[in-house]
């Protein structure tokens, strides 16, 4: 268990560049609603809190009530009247469509199968207003190294313990009805990563 918990402050602290670059690009703004799908403990939102201001909204949600306890305990702590936390999942937002501003997806999509990949990001564009912009970080496909090939070993073991699988998020995101705008990659501990930035693709929305 204490060996967990070293390895999830370890990647936590080593995703963290990587979700603020993201989040950078994502640019959101004063009196803007943001929704995080798989917003664990809530460090994100509360980071945000600032830059959307009191007439902005941060709504976390999460499958986890452990992490939703953990986000509560943050709030407490640092009381923030702009962020809200849902338990839920991905695959059917309680949320109205065309009713945020912005979408933020952080080594979240990878953990599901390719199914339901698609139709998270077919929630998001949901409820993604028409100008709205999604940013995703996640584990990638786009290289194949020494360590990508014992990490994709690793899982094969042990599915449950490494349970994120790299994934291609382009062809993802355009089959949900989305355009990328901005696409780079990175590499953590050795394995790919790719950061992206979406929106709407107009053609599509036109045809719906």
């Amino acid at each position: 268990l204490e060996f967990r918990r070293v390895l999830f402050r370890s990647l936590t602290t080593s995703e963290r560049p990587y979700r603020r670059q993201a989040l950078n690009l994502l640019d959101v703004k004063a009196g803007e609603t943001l929704l995080e799908i798989g917003c664990g403990t809530g460090q994100t939102l509360l980071e945000l809190a600032p830059e959307v201001g009191v007439e902005g909204l941060l709504v976390g949600l999460d499958l986890s009530a452990g992490m939703l306890a953990q986000a509560q305990s943050k709030l407490l702590k640092n009381p923030c009247t702009n962020v809200a936390m849902l338990r839920g999942s991905g695959l059917g937002l309680p949320l109205a469509a065309e009713s945020c501003d912005a979408l933020f997806l952080s080594f979240t999509l990878e953990l599901l199968d390719l199914h339901d990949q698609h139709q998270l990001l077919v929630e998001a564009r949901r409820v993604l207003k028409e100008n709205g912009r999604l940013a995703l970080v996640t584990l990638s496909t786009h290289e194949q190294t020494a360590v990508s090939d014992v990490y994709w070993s690793l899982h094969e073991l042990f599915p449950a313990a490494i349970d994120c699988r790299p994934i291609d998020p382009a062809p993802l995101l355009s089959a949900a009805g989305f355009s990328v705008t901005h696409q780079e990659h990175h590499s953590m501990f050795g394995l790919p990563l790719a950061i992206l930035l979406a929106e709407i693709n107009r053609k599509d929305a036109k045809m719906i």
